[in-house]
């Protein structure tokens, strides 16, 4: 499978060179290169549900579940794109999470409409796959300044998130 279409607005390298040795044909592979988030979350909702089913296992999802993650991230990436407050905020869309006991770990990063929640979501998909540095969003966590008038629960973080595997150094 391969998108016809290459747009010529990209100055990546690799779509120059689909370009001149392809004809312009971008294998599906590469082409979600240029995807945003949205883009993403759009072609994982079309996708047909065995596709969904395969993705969404590799993290211990259900596609649903996974389909309202990568909506409720999308949410969060837009308010980080675009400069806006992510402390003491409340999303307006909950995901849905696998049953309580599956992920003790994941359980306690609740509420998932609050910044901690999705950062736990975050944590959970770094760590399902092994995918990047899985210490460093919890690094960024672990060094939230200690402001009696800022606390980290504003975030929505429960009192011992710091025991959480899912927080481990």
């Amino acid at each position: 499978m391969a998108a016809e279409v290459i747009p010529r607005e990209s100055r990546e390298d690799f779509v120059e060179h689909h370009h001149a040795k392809h004809g312009g044909t971008l294998p599906v592979w590469a082409a979600v290169e240029l995807l945003d988030w949205g883009g993403l979350t759009r072609l994982f909702g079309f996708a047909p549900r065995g596709a969904q089913d395969k993705v969404a296992a590799a993290f211990g999802l259900t596609a649903p579940q996974m389909e309202s993650w990568l909506k409720s991230l999308n949410i969060v990436r837009n308010v980080s794109a675009h400069h806006g407050r992510l402390f003491n905020r409340v999303f307006a869309i909950a995901p849905k999470l696998p049953i309580p006991g599956k992920y003790p770990d994941l359980d306690a990063g609740g509420p998932f409409t609050r910044t901690f929640g999705q950062l736990s979501m975050i944590q959970h998909l770094l760590r399902a796959q092994a995918i990047g540095n899985q210490r460093l969003l919890s690094a960024v966590v672990r060094n939230y300044p200690d402001v009696p008038t800022l606390p980290i629960s504003h975030l929505g973080a429960p009192e011992n998130w710091s025991q959480s595997q899912l927080w481990a150094s």
